[in-house]
């Protein structure tokens, strides 16, 4: 799993981001897991959750993306925009605002594949 709390980068490798611990989960083989500190995904994903992330090349509109822009790091499902040259990025906490982010603005997009959650002590 990679520390992403402190870092920028777009490319979620262990080059870019401290690995802070390795699992072997047969389902999340060839993902990244991060650790989720938001609140724009609960209750689906709650602070502390383990999220696991496949790098896409091509996004499919209607599912949940942790989505890298120039200024932002979120998790959102991507749905059309009112034009061709945007998405249309839902969180999946109604408390939160949808937003429309020109796809070239998107530095890369990593479908959410899975998530662990720990019990708090």
């Amino acid at each position: 799993m990679l520390n992403i709390s402190s870092c920028s980068f777009a490319s979620l490798n262990a080059d870019n981001y401290t690995v802070i611990e390795y699992i072997s989960v047969p389902y999340f083989a060839g993902c990244v897991g991060i650790y989720y500190f938001g609140h724009d995904a609960e209750p689906k994903y709650n602070v502390g959750d383990t999220i696991f992330l496949q790098e896409v090349d091509n996004i499919t509109l209607g599912q949940i993306y942790f989505v890298f822009t120039r200024s932002e790091r979120f998790i959102r499902a991507i749905h059309p925009a009112t034009n061709d040259e945007a998405y249309r990025l839902v969180p999946l906490n109604p408390s939160f605002p949808e937003q429309e982010v020109k796809k070239s603005d998107i530095l890369q997009a990593y479908k959410v594949v899975g998530t662990i959650s720990r019990e708090q002590t």
